[in-house]
């Protein structure tokens, strides 16, 4: 309910002009995290949730999280996760 009501915060002022370095601040401020931790966190979950639930590639669920490139979404998700990707399918799904 926080991040929903600080998001739709963030919408609001920058509908009406607010600046971005405000808004950052301010996102900050309500969640302890940037605006870019919040999305890799969001996508990170959304991307957890594909590789236990479905056989799925890596680079499909990469594509569909919204990461740039697989290097970037394995990267980070071993930086959260302690792992990579396909070691922690292997890991936790048998």
């Amino acid at each position: 309910h926080c991040i929903s009501s600080a998001a739709s915060d963030v919408y609001k002022r920058q509908h009406f002009g607010v600046s971005t370095s405000y808004l950052s601040r301010y996102f900050k401020m309500k969640l302890q995290m940037t605006p870019l931790e919040y999305l890799q966190t969001i996508r990170l979950h959304k991307a957890y949730q594909y590789l236990m639930n479905t056989n799925k590639s890596i680079s499909w669920i990469s594509d569909m999280t919204g990461f740039g490139d697989v290097k970037s979404f394995e990267r980070l998700f071993k930086n959260t996760y302690g792992m990579s990707p396909k070691k922690y399918r292997q890991q936790f799904t048998n």
